[in-house]
């Protein structure tokens, strides 16, 4: 996914730009740099046009081809990168927190103290059987003869 990241520092004169602070960055992964408060914004880092790329990289230190000398230590300097998760990804990694064996999961790893107040909590907000006996409405919530929270059917 597109994510935007400010650097450690930028030294004009070397055209030295320290991204050692964004957990994950890799220069491979950068999109473009911008100076942001620069006069006319330049873009410093364009994989596509000539000049605009890096002269080297250290770690996750890079040196610009692009002579930032008339530019400023203070001005604010903006990476795009990408982080390498799509969208899509992150509904997965949301998805897969969320699932039934997660939640399972999680709830067995509560100790009784925890666990026995959310499940009286649950229990007192499943439905009752109907004085006739009738069932809550299909995909409802209910207690089974168990004491486990079901869905009707």
């Amino acid at each position: 996914m597109r994510t935007l990241a400010f650097p450690a520092s930028f030294n004009p004169a070397t055209g030295v730009i320290d991204a050692s602070n964004i957990a994950g960055f890799s220069p491979a992964q950068t999109l473009a740099i911008i100076d942001a408060t620069g006069a006319g914004r330049p873009t410093l880092y364009d994989p596509q046009t000539p000049g605009r790329g890096f002269a080297s990289v250290a770690g996750s230190v890079m040196t610009l081809d692009y002579d930032a000398s008339g530019l400023s230590a203070d001005d604010t300097i903006l990476i795009f990168w990408d982080d390498g998760m799509s969208t899509g990804d992150q509904l997965v990694a949301l998805a897969a927190a969320l699932s039934p064996a997660n939640i399972v999961a999680t709830l067995a790893g509560l100790s009784p103290t925890l666990l026995y107040p959310l499940l009286s909590a649950l229990v007192a907000s499943a439905p009752d059987l109907g004085a006739d006996g009738s069932v809550p409405a299909i995909g409802d919530p209910m207690v089974d003869l168990s004491g486990f929270l079901v869905k009707s059917r």
